[in-house]
């Protein structure tokens, strides 16, 4: 009960920092929502009213979902022209040039794949691609979410619909193994 008043009273003032900073900007006519708790003008870039002092408005924008996410759309992805950012925060290591949103809170660059701004240790980049419903593959691994689905094969896997996915020797349901 703690924690959900606790997060309520954090929205509330976020909010109330967001309104502070529309209510101050609103004869600027280069202040502009984005959506999403995004705003900027001239001069910052807003996450829910407050700056983001390392982001350059003159090139920062947010990227759309890819229009194949369901009920789980993950658009906390925002890449400025030298910089990658999840839900408002920076990864460090991730590289702004050839970073690629592939939806289902997947992104990669050249070196590295993310899951909702966390890198994926061991996940190869050149071959890592989106499947659907959550889960993605590279040349050795299947992951669900971001997590490594155990034992699966990836050269015969597959994905199915509802949650269920197979591959040559199993079936898996929201990427546990089922049956045998």
């Amino acid at each position: 009960m703690k924690k959900l008043f606790a997060r309520l009273m954090m929205t509330a003032v976020m909010l109330f920092a967001a309104s502070m900073v529309e209510a101050q900007r609103m004869g600027d006519d280069t202040y502009v929502v984005l959506g999403h708790g995004y705003a900027k003008d001239s001069e910052n870039v807003y996450l829910n009213g407050l700056v983001l002092p390392w982001v350059d408005p003159h090139t920062f924008s947010l990227k759309r979902c890819d229009g194949h996410q369901s009920y789980r759309c993950f658009e906390k992805y925002v890449i400025s022209h030298s910089d990658v950012f999840y839900d408002g925060k920076k990864l460090d290591d991730a590289s702004a040039s050839s970073f690629k949103d592939l939806g289902y809170g997947y992104g990669k660059d050249s070196f590295d794949v993310y899951f909702c701004g966390k890198r994926i240790s061991g996940a190869s980049a050149n071959s890592f691609r989106l499947l659907k419903d959550g889960y993605a593959k590279d040349s050795f691994d299947v992951y669900f979410y971001g997590k490594k689905v155990s034992d699966a094969s990836a050269s015969s896997f597959s994905v199915d619909e509802n949650g269920y996915a197979h591959d040559t020797f199993s079936t898996y349901y929201f990427g546990k193994k089922i049956g045998d």
